[in-house]
């Protein structure tokens, strides 16, 4: 399964419908029923997979050097076969499953395929640990009830997973984000559309969170990246394991390229799909005949050095007190009052709608 290719991600359109899509779908009757949003059933998955296509976008666009490419592209985007073009050299990074080769987001090594198998729900950041259920107390978040996923909806946690894993337990890496916190993305003001019932296309709201390359290097020296490689996908190469006991390193901003930060890889992890079952996917009602059950995983995954202030996600908000900045976890009401309702509270920055392009 390829995934720029096939279609997996669930969206709705402008008059209502759900459909399945591929992303270089997205544009597709963008002036008469345009997709408006995704469609999944978790806000987790909505969250991480708009950050796959921004990154996407990001990693992928060949005509967005400057302003005017970008504000080109935001009036008059690409339609369905340019943006598949775009896609079609990358497709190599991008395989869920497959035979001899790098999988999307995974360790295919063999300690990782001699790995013990866990259940498949272990894959949904809200899951209860290990230690928990052991003991017996997943009094709010309970086990069970997500048993089986179609390769759309695993792939989707899978992301969603090594986006925004949190801390769990000895060398089981946290994310990029930094176990996760908060991600704070621009959205379009629907009063520019003159009809506030009138959703914005979902192309615009994500071209709002990509930079022209000109704008991109101004805070990221680098070149644009033109095919797949490892310091943009971890997984074409072998995983630079922290594992001190066997020679493990850290990683930072000089060993990957800086849209690394959209594809990092802290988990070691690797889909089953030797015994997979058919049947109805428990995220989205959807049969299929290749569900999955099961994962295998190891700790000591990629370490990037985001403890000490090396590597920052730009999407996520930091406390600028701290030192180095630490990325803000909202525990608190006054954390939420501020988001809700566009306050800004010391040390936190929040973002709301735009009327133009982001800065």
């Amino acid at each position: 399964m390829n995934l720029l290719l096939e279609p997996w991600i669930p969206v709705t359109r402008a008059d209502g419908t759900v459909e399945w899509i591929a992303p270089w779908q997205l544009t597709d009757e963008l002036s008469g029923n345009p997709i408006t949003a995704l469609a999944y059933s978790r806000a987790d998955l909505t969250g991480s997979i708009v950050q796959f296509l921004i990154g996407l976008l990001q990693t992928t666009a060949p005509n967005c050097e400057d302003q005017v490419d970008w504000d080109d592209l935001y009036q008059t985007p690409p339609d369905s076969s340019a943006l598949r073009g775009w896609l079609e050299p990358w497709t190599s990074a991008f395989e869920l499953n497959g035979t001899g080769g790098p999988r999307f987001m995974q360790d295919t090594a063999p300690e990782v395929q001699e790995a013990a198998l866990q259940n498949i729900s272990s894959l949904l950041i809200d899951a209860p640990g290990g230690n928990t259920l052991r003991h017996n107390i997943d009094h709010f978040v309970k086990r069970g009830g997500v048993n089986r996923l179609s390769p759309p909806l695993a792939a989707a946690a899978l992301y969603t997973l090594q986006t925004n894993a949190p801390s769990g337990g000895q060398g089981h890496r946290t994310s990029l984000r930094g176990g996760g916190p908060l991600t704070t993305l621009v959205v379009r003001d629907p009063r520019q559309a003159g009809n506030t019932r009138s959703p914005s296309p979902l192309w615009h709201n994500l071209w709002l969170n990509v930079l022209d390359w000109e704008r991109f290097t101004r805070h990221y020296p680098c070149p644009r990246p033109t095919a797949p490689s490892a310091d943009v996908f971890p997984w074409l190469a072998a995983t630079r394991t922290s594992n001190p006991k066997a020679g493990g390193v850290n990683t930072t901003p000089v060993d990957v390229h800086p849209v690394q930060a959209y594809w990092a890889m802290p988990r070691r992890l690797l889909l089953d799909f030797d015994n997979t079952e058919p049947g109805e996917c428990d995220l989205s009602d959807v049969e299929d005949a290749q569900c999955l059950t099961r994962y295998r995983a190891v700790n000591f995954g990629v370490n990037d050095m985001k403890a000490r202030g090396n590597i920052h996600y730009r999407r996520v908000p930091h406390r600028r007190e701290d030192e180095p900045p630490s990325s803000l976890k909202p525990k608190q009401f006054r954390d939420y009052a501020g988001l809700l309702y566009g306050e800004r509270q010391p040390g936190i920055h929040c973002f709301r709608t735009c009327n133009s392009r982001p800065g």
